[in-house]
């Protein structure tokens, strides 16, 4: 559902203005109007077509937040205790250690939450398979816990009798207690490593110039078409509904390609101000796959990843070039299309997106124009994908907890006053026939698991 600025009903729309005028509204003013329900869909086909903007509007991934610099945590996918992985745990005989300093350090822990010391949540009697950088493998139990919850001691479980693994770089996987008849499991506490993020908001907005004289002598106001919408009619103009369209293309490029500056421009010794884009997210966190998606085995592998990654379903927006490769590849490979014969209204097939089923991943793809570089063939070489994984999953925003998408449109406001694309106006002013209507947004990009997303980059 997406989040509707709901300052003008249709009575307000509909009302005569001095001197005999009419409010002039654009499409989405009226659909906000009179059926905010599909606001979502008409803002991402009549105003932010083939945007990132549109699609994450369309998909309803639109949080509004009454603070110009937002944190959220997020907790990390791969901080589960069903395993220890990335050969972190060390053997001495029989006694298990995490090797805190083979653990990569967090560059983004900006509140400093990382732990800075690496335990063992588990109790006696956990059973786990340990596994060297052969693959050899051995199964133990836990007998006993070290004070400080840093090293476990282990009996051999496995054949023979006396461990065979290595001694350095072990991953340990767990398989549980192994319970008797009428035993219950034991309740182990433990806090997950939830990192902090930031970003703050940007702002920008178009304005729309009227002349009265020159409209008299176009015509007056009888002469801009009026559209009956029920009992109503409202007089529509082009010209917003081109600011809205400028409006919406600015958020995109600020969307994608902002950069946050060290300073502010005024201050020579102030905080860091300004926002983040995604694509500067992206290069930080996003796993990188490097040239363009050439054949099925390419999908595959990309579809393999989500998969482990937890993701069942994901938008892909590819260049022109690559975007050709797809559509080849879809064609080829009949049998993993969609049925055209289903209903894929919720799923952004009316965006343009073509589907496929590789192997129990849904990828979604399109043509993104912020990829092909619009006006600048250069700016097309930057990247040839984006992977942005589909569904929700829970963050603390500003504090609170909120089921979001992965990725995300912030938008600055409260209820009711939301500045998406805000109109502000002179036209019930007694002026002296310069007449301007604004539109005001105040906006943000978010993105949630950063380590799902996958971009693609050109072969160096």
């Amino acid at each position: 559902m997406a989040i509707v600025q709901p300052t003008y009903t249709q009575n307000y729309l509909h009302l005569d203005l001095p001197k005999g005028r009419k409010h002039l509204v654009s499409s989405m003013e009226i659909a906000c109007a009179t059926a905010p329900k599909y606001l979502g869909r008409v803002e991402a086909e009549d105003v932010a077509q083939e945007t990132y903007l549109g699609f994450l509007m369309a998909a309803g991934n639109e949080i509004t937040v009454a603070a110009d610099q937002v944190t959220w945590n997020e907790k990390l996918p791969d901080s589960s205790v069903v395993q220890i992985v990335g050969g972190v745990v060390t053997r001495t005989g029989n006694d298990f250690t995490i090797n805190a300093s083979a653990i990569n350090a967090d560059p983004y822990d900006i509140d400093e939450c990382r732990p800075t010391e690496a335990k063992f949540y588990v109790s006696v009697g956990q059973e786990f398979i340990a596994v060297d950088t052969t693959g050899k493998r051995n199964m133990g139990v836990v007998t006993a816990i070290s004070e400080d919850k840093k090293t476990i001691t282990a009996g051999y479980r496995d054949t023979g009798s006396t461990w065979t693994i290595g001694t350095a770089t072990l991953d340990i996987i767990w398989l549980g207690y192994n319970l008797d008849h009428c035993e219950c499991p034991p309740c182990i506490g433990y806090k997950p490593y939830m990192p902090t993020y930031e970003n703050s908001m940007y702002k920008d907005g178009v304005c729309a110039n009227y002349c009265e004289e020159t409209m008299i002598a176009e015509g007056g106001w009888d002469a801009f078409p009026e559209r009956q919408i029920g009992q109503y009619n409202f007089t529509t103009d082009e010209l917003l509904d081109d600011k809205l369209k400028e409006a919406a293309a600015r958020i995109d490029n600020v969307m994608a390609w902002r950069r946050r500056i060290s300073k502010a421009v005024s201050d020579s010794t102030g905080e860091p101000q300004g926002t983040k884009g995604v694509f500067q997210m992206l290069e930080e966190k996003a796993l990188k796959v490097e040239g363009t998606i050439d054949d099925k085995a390419d999908l595959v592998r990309l579809a393999s990843y989500l998969k482990k990654k937890g993701v069942k379903m994901a938008y892909l927006d590819a260049t022109p070039a690559q975007y050709a490769k797809l559509m080849a590849i879809a064609e080829t490979n009949v049998t993993m299309q969609y049925n055209a014969f289903e209903n894929h209204q919720n799923d952004l097939i009316y965006l343009g997106y073509k589907g496929m089923d590789v192997y129990g991943v849904t990828i979604l793809f399109r043509e993104w124009s912020g990829l092909s570089g619009i006006g600048s063939t250069q700016v097309g070489k930057a990247y040839n994908f984006v992977v942005t994984p589909a569904g929700k999953t829970t963050i603390t925003l500003n504090g609170q907890k909120k089921q979001v998408g992965y990725a995300n449109v912030v938008w600055f406001g409260t209820d009711k006053d939301v500045y998406k694309f805000k109109r502000e106006s002179n036209e019930n002013d007694m002026n002296c026939g310069n007449i301007e209507i604004k539109y005001i947004s105040k906006f943000m990009p978010l993105l949630v698991g950063l380590d799902r997303f996958i971009l693609g980059v050109p072969t160096p």
